[in-house]
């Protein structure tokens, strides 16, 4: 008996092995950029407020095949809480290329926190060049009802960059975002 209990953690510990042999590295390259948002109010003078969001992969030599990721993780508070009605919002993450876009509609109920997170593909069309660009747009509206409470928007972008087949990046890579506040819009 205790001959097969050594038999089976033996033959348990090569299997272990083979599964830790056979399983492929993956090797990629990734570069990593975030921003926080600047705390934003929707209510009912201002229900809709617009971010351009620019994500730049910059390099001293052509980059390889490129892909990335844009997330938005947003946090969305109704500052109300005598009220009995929820706010209703609706979020949308859009790629100005046309990648993608990512749009949910959002229920807050008074005093209470939503967290949401948006998410479109970033950056796939760059390939043989030393400076890709892509421009997104943060769109947040408001349902402009006048008992609806008021909505305290914050959150952090954060965009990502990543090749096959080696582990550094280009030489030289850099990877920038930039959020610039269209306003709120009335």
């Amino acid at each position: 008996m205790i001959a097969r209990k050594h038999l089976a953690r033996i033959v348990f510990a090569a299997g272990v092995l083979a599964s830790i042999a056979s399983t492929p590295v993956i090797n990629r390259w990734q570069l990593d950029a975030s921003e926080g948002l600047v705390p934003q109010v929707l209510d009912d003078t201002t229900p809709l407020n617009v971010r351009s969001l620019t994500a730049t992969l910059t390099s001293t030599e052509p980059l390889p095949l490129v892909s990335g990721n844009i997330a938005v993780h947003l946090q969305l508070r109704a500052r109300d809480v005598t009220g009995v009605n929820a706010a209703q919002l609706e979020v949308e993450l859009v790629s100005m290329q046309g990648a993608g876009s990512d749009r949910r509609p959002v229920l807050v109920m008074p005093g209470n926190l939503a967290t949401v997170v948006l998410s479109v593909p970033a950056l796939d069309h760059c390939l043989d060049t030393v400076a890709c660009t892509e421009r997104f747009e943060l769109r947040l509206r408001r349902e402009s009802l006048p008992e609806d409470p008021t909505i305290e928007i914050t959150g952090i972008i954060e965009l990502e960059a990543f090749g096959d087949d080696v582990q550094t990046p280009p030489p030289g890579a850099v990877l920038a975002l930039d959020v610039a506040d269209l306003g709120p819009l009335p």
